[in-house]
């Protein structure tokens, strides 16, 4: 197996790790350290993250910081969507129009109006799939 940076990982075998893209290499590829510095990055609170982002701008330079933002970013995009979808799906199993219009509401209480609006569209995609299949 190969690296990401075109070494050839010998030990995939041995330490296999999977990428957030998929990908499987070993614990030793820099690529694996380049994913867990992403998801150690993603799982702290918004200041605590720019802060670190303006540290490693000001050590590794704009461009490395500029790559990390993408992949954070990125990670956090689809967490969000896949949030989006689990709740759209919740709402959609509840059996009555009273019931989701409810959770709706809910929903535009809790997490903010953009967010409801977001689900909703998701509900109707899949009310949408739903009533083709």
């Amino acid at each position: 197996m190969s690296c990401p940076d075109g070494q050839v990982c010998d030990r995939s075998t041995v330490n296999p790790v999977r990428l957030l893209d998929g990908s499987v290499v070993c614990s030793s590829c820099p690529a694996w350290r380049e994913d867990c510095e992403v998801r150690s990055i993603v799982a702290m609170e918004p200041v605590k993250r720019h802060n670190w982002l303006a540290d490693i701008e000001s050590r590794r330079g704009a461009v490395a910081m500029a790559s990390l933002r993408a992949k954070i970013e990125a990670v956090l995009l689809a967490a969000e969507t896949k949030g989006i979808d689990a709740t759209a799906r919740s709402v959609l199993a509840l059996p009555t129009r009273q019931m989701r219009a409810a959770q709706m509401e809910t929903i535009a209480r809790r997490q903010g109006r953009d967010y409801a609006d977001r689900v909703g569209e998701a509900v109707k995609v899949l009310w949408a799939a739903r009533a083709t299949a």
